[in-house]
């Protein structure tokens, strides 16, 4: 909804009236709207079967659950640069790697956790690590690898 509403104005917006600040923020509001949504639908859908990672996904673990608090989100992503899996900490939802390709997300915003855990965000984290669902992040891999030739 609220997406939807930041692509009305921007369609709307005289573009050639607009002061920057304005076509500016709200264009800084889509990319937050569109990646909170992108970002949350990774969470969910990596999320309620206790697995074992694949062997594509082991070499970055450690570093996902060592996160802990303080960042927004702590995403896995592949980078088609380095052509190697890479951890990342999104903040506001949009500082993220040039070219990076999430395959696996973990809400570190205070509202996912502190209901349940109160400040002990590592606690959350290794709750989280617990309950991921290794085989979508290894399809998502899977699909990243075949579209890089690996």
């Amino acid at each position: 909804m609220r997406l939807n509403l930041i692509e009305e104005r921007l369609d709307d917006l005289d573009y050639a009236k607009a002061a920057g600040f304005l076509i500016n923020g709200l264009e800084r509001e889509e990319i937050i709207a569109m990646n909170s949504m992108i970002f949350h639908e990774l969470f969910f859908e990596g999320l309620g079967d206790e697995s074992e990672p694949g062997a594509l996904s082991k070499t970055r673990l450690p570093e996902i659950s060592a996160r802990g608090g303080g960042a927004d989100w702590v995403l896995l992503s592949w980078s088609p640069h380095d052509r190697k899996l890479a951890n990342q900490w999104a903040a506001d939802h949009c500082h993220m790697l040039a070219g990076g390709i999430p395959i696996l997300a973990l809400d570190m915003y205070e509202h996912s956790y502190h209901m349940d855990f109160g400040t002990k965000a590592a606690s959350y984290a290794d709750t989280f690590m617990s309950a991921i669902r290794w085989t979508n992040a290894d399809q998502l891999f899977s699909e990243v690898g075949r579209d890089a030739g690996i």
